[in-house]
């Protein structure tokens, strides 16, 4: 069982496969841009855009600002809300409309019938965050910096192999937490400067706190 942290700010700037905007791409299972049986992400997404289409691919998205966004999924419409993940086929026609110039979403996708994915938002004060054997959990601070305590005693690292305390590791918004297999942590959100984040915080309710599962599909198994 291990924990590492990838930073938001090694994240790698890729354009969408049609044009139609960039991606920040946090992690993916391999190296190829459409070869990958999984991948996390933050995209930038233009007020209207047609999302790029990924052959047997399943998708999650999580609009990351305080607007909603209109999706239309081979014509049928759905308002997405802010924080709410949506989950969709990646071969559909898509088009995305918010009322904003410029949003983001974190999008989660797997290859179908390889991974599956789970995605979940949580609003907290503080959170206990559990792994579960056969899995690798994902924990993203939406919009608020995070301290992260590891009650199992395991130590912390970056993925380039830099350390935090032995047993604590500092998040800032958009990083990402990995726990392996039954690793837990308790995450902790931390009063956020201004300058901290791009998106806001609705006041007396907890952080937004996304925890993202992915394990191998069943009959992969």
């Amino acid at each position: 069982m291990t924990v590492t942290v990838l930073r938001w700010s090694n994240a790698s700037l890729i354009p969408w496969s049609n044009g139609g905007g960039i991606t920040r791409e946090i992690a993916r299972s391999q190296v190829g841009l459409d070869d990958f049986d999984w991948r996390i992400s933050v995209a930038d997404v233009p007020r209207s855009s047609e999302f790029s289409k990924f052959a047997g691919v399943d998708r999650v998205i999580v609009p990351l600002d305080e607007v909603a966004m209109v999706l239309t999924v081979d014509a049928v419409k759905r308002v997405v809300r802010p924080y709410e993940p949506f989950a969709f086929p990646g071969d559909a026609t898509t088009s995305c409309v918010t009322g904003a110039d410029r949003s983001h979403d974190l999008n989660v996708m797997t290859r179908r019938g390889r991974f599956v994915a789970e995605v979940m938002v949580r609003r907290a004060t503080e959170l206990l965050v559990e792994g579960v054997a056969g899995a690798t959990t994902y924990v993203i601070p939406l919009t608020t910096p995070c301290h992260a305590e590891l009650p199992d005693g395991s130590d912390g690292s970056d993925a380039d192999g830099e350390s935090d305390a032995a047993g604590a590791l500092d998040l800032t918004v958009l990083d990402t937490l990995v726990l392996t297999g039954t690793s837990t942590a308790l995450v902790t959100p931390r009063p956020a400067e201004p300058a901290d984040h791009a998106w806001g915080t609705t006041p007396g309710i907890g952080a937004p706190i996304a925890v993202i599962r992915l394990a191998v599909a069943s009959s992969e198994q």
